[in-house]
């Protein structure tokens, strides 16, 4: 129900991703840099490219590499140039969450999508199919 948005862009097609598992209406707007998706991560910079999307993605993966500030991709090769407004991003510990969880019995398929704040602990929204 947002103008412009349409299912395409929501859901994605074989060529776009969907936006709807990009962004959210819940949270505070920032970003938590340790576990945001790729295409998250392209966004935060204009300069930011698939390639360096993904180096980022190998260096967060990476477990001898400290993550405990917002600014650990500067020491990404090729991200040294690269400044994200540090007011778009944080290494906290997410509050939000999505699960989805399907059940299947024989041939009977059901699911569930949930949004759940951990503090305090909430449901958000809850839909089944």
């Amino acid at each position: 129900m947002i103008r412009g948005i349409t299912n395409e862009l929501f859901a994605g097609t074989g060529k776009k991703p969907a936006l709807g598992r990009l962004v959210t209406v819940y949270g505070t707007g920032v970003v938590n840099i340790n576990t945001a998706p790729k295409m998250v991560l392209r966004a935060l910079a204009p300069d930011i490219t698939a390639e360096k999307a993904d180096r980022m993605d190998e260096y967060r993966r990476n477990p001898i590499n400290n993550l405990s500030s917002a600014d650990w991709y500067k020491r990404v090769p090729g991200m040294g140039g690269i400044t994200i407004n540090p007011e778009l991003i944080e290494v906290a510990k997410s509050n939000f969450f999505r699960i989805q969880a399907t059940g299947v019995i024989d041939k009977m398929e059901s699911s569930v999508v949930g949004v759940i704040q951990r503090s305090p602990l909430q449901i958000m929204s809850w839909r089944q199919d």
